[in-house]
């Protein structure tokens, strides 16, 4: 499972790295969406890197509340396109939802 994490990481940064310009652009017509966004950006990586060295419970709760911090940017994205700040970019939305859905097989039991 680590070369799959350190893949989630990577993916991850390379998508916060692609929000730059979103972020900033929201946080100049609302600063307090782009405080949140930035927050939820920032957690998604760190709580990934946290879950690398952990183990059990820990692990299964970091990936989950990356998870959760992942959807926080999804909607932020989505609500700042509704409300005119940005044109959501379909590619930044297709990274964001590669993140959630390998954060998902981290995270949901075995089968």
């Amino acid at each position: 499972m680590p070369q799959f994490t350190l893949r989630v990481y990577s993916l991850a940064l390379e998508t916060v790295r692609n929000s730059a310009d979103a972020l900033r652009e929201i946080a100049r017509h609302d600063p307090d969406l782009g405080r949140q966004f930035r927050r939820a950006l920032t957690s998604i990586l760190l709580n990934i890197a946290e879950a690398m060295d952990a183990d059990g419970r820990n692990r299964h709760a970091r990936f989950r509340i990356a998870l959760g911090s992942t959807n926080e940017c999804i909607a932020i994205l989505e609500v700042a396109d509704a409300l005119g700040y940005i044109t959501v970019d379909a590619a930044l939305m297709d990274q964001f939802q590669h993140v959630r859905a390998t954060l998902l097989r981290l995270v949901m039991p075995k089968r």
